[in-house]
């Protein structure tokens, strides 16, 4: 008796199965869209110093004097342009030292962006100690959005020697090479 039952219950299995799948057959078809093309866009700055079109040293002793303690802050001008394919944004500086890289930590560093609209507005970026540009430097916040291909932003970096400064820093020599970052808004 179970084996009827059994059999009874695979026979109408079967044939629903063979019903259903019958119901469920359908038409298809694909249609592609071909040549499809993909870009990705770039993030390429370059450096101008005081708008003289070279990326030549900003700062230089025997121009711009020597440092001690309480010495003139000296302020120069670096323009950033974009020349990639993306609106860009300032987004960090960093410096490699050589030579007697002590005198980093006597030197304070203030960075501003200079607005784009009126000169005689800036955005503060950093403020501290010259050697935290060192390594991977100090990341900032950039204000202004510099348009692709065309656009820049000049920076305002100024360079002094706090008056605390004491003889640690007397007599040093050093130079630095420094660079601005950017990243795509």
């Amino acid at each position: 008796m179970n084996r009827r039952i059994l059999m009874s219950v695979l026979v109408v299995t079967m044939t629903l199965a063979l019903v259903g799948g019958a119901t469920f057959a359908v038409f298809t078809d694909t249609a592609t869209n071909p040549n499809n093309t993909f870009t990705a866009g770039t993030v390429i700055i370059s450096l101008e110093n005081d708008g003289t079109g070279l990326n030549i040293p900003l700062f230089n002793s025997s121009v711009d004097g020597e440092f001690y303690p309480g010495s003139p802050a000296v302020t120069k001008t670096l323009r950033v342009h974009n020349d990639g394919s993306l609106p860009i944004r300032l987004s960090g500086f960093s410096a490699v030292f050589s030579g007697d890289t002590t005198l980093a930590d006597g030197l304070s560093i203030g960075i501003v962006e200079v607005d784009q609209a009126n000169p005689t507005i800036t955005y503060p970026l950093y403020q501290g100690a010259f050697s935290n540009l060192a390594g991977a430097g100090v990341s900032v916040a950039g204000v202004q959005t510099v348009s692709a291909w065309v656009g820049s932003v000049n920076v305002g970096i100024t360079i002094w020697m706090p008056t605390a400064a004491d003889d640690t820093y007397q007599g040093l020599n050093m130079t630095a090479d420094i660079s601005a970052t950017a990243q795509q808004l």
